[in-house]
């Protein structure tokens, strides 16, 4: 299951489905999009740790081993619907107090209202935690083998597993272009954290449509080698 803290983020296709001209708005007022995401997801991590102490003892809260954990939380619905109208909501408090303009005064009074109705769903339908978090994998190093088949172009993600095969989130895609004679692929996936027990690789020779390529999981350090005709 994806992760709050460290999942993905936001995409600007979901920022873009609440607010079309978003992007617009963040060029014209210098307004670094990723920061005010990664800012929104700081601010509701403090909000939901703030929650989580409240619901154990102060000698629990000071035990490592019993203090609430934010790389625990998993990135559900409401969660993620939250941090969607919250980063609009920093976004267009910005692009107001930047020139005090008075046309983005009413999205961001608008977006804070929204994303405190978003907050309060998402601590009354619970804020889900995992037992044993996996986290989202980084992107996998790509290379050219040999390979029978011409040049071809592969798009490439990767997910960790624990013991028991179960799948965090995957990673961003990867993409690298062969050349003929070299037509096939190598993905190694980097250095796994502490927790995780295998990999699982997902190839396409278009992205967004990458298929799982293992029957089980890869061991830690396993390459995984094919090419566009085994896909």
């Amino acid at each position: 299951m994806a992760l709050f803290m460290t999942g993905s983020p936001p995409s600007l296709t979901e920022l873009k489905s609440y607010e079309s001209g978003v992007i617009d708005v963040a060029g014209r007022e210098g307004i670094d999009l990723v920061e005010k995401v990664e800012l929104a997801r700081e601010e509701i991590g403090t909000e939901i740790l703030a929650f989580l102490l409240g619901k154990v003892s102060s000698t629990e809260a000071m035990n490592p081993a019993s203090r609430p954990d934010l790389g625990q939380v998993a990135a559900t619905a409401p969660l993620r619907r939250w941090h969607v109208l919250r980063s609009l909501e920093l976004i267009y408090r910005d692009a107001y107090n930047s020139q005090l303009n008075d046309r983005y005064l009413g999205k961001w009074q608008e977006y804070a209202r929204l994303a405190k109705r978003a907050g309060e769903i998402a601590f009354k339908t619970g804020i889900g935690l995992v037992s044993r978090p996996i986290p989202r994998a980084e992107a996998p190093t790509l290379a050219s083998v040999a390979a029978a088949n011409g040049a071809s172009t592969y798009y490439a993600r990767i997910a960790w597993t624990d013991a028991n095969g179960v799948e965090g989130e995957p990673s961003e895609v990867a993409a690298h272009s062969s050349e003929a004679g070299l037509g096939g692929l190598q993905v190694t996936a980097p250095a796994a954290p502490a927790g995780v027990a295998g990999w699982n690789v997902y190839v396409g020779v278009a992205e967004g449509e990458e298929r799982l390529q293992n029957a089980t999981p890869l061991a830690p350090g396993e390459t995984w080698t094919g090419s566009a005709g085994t896909l």
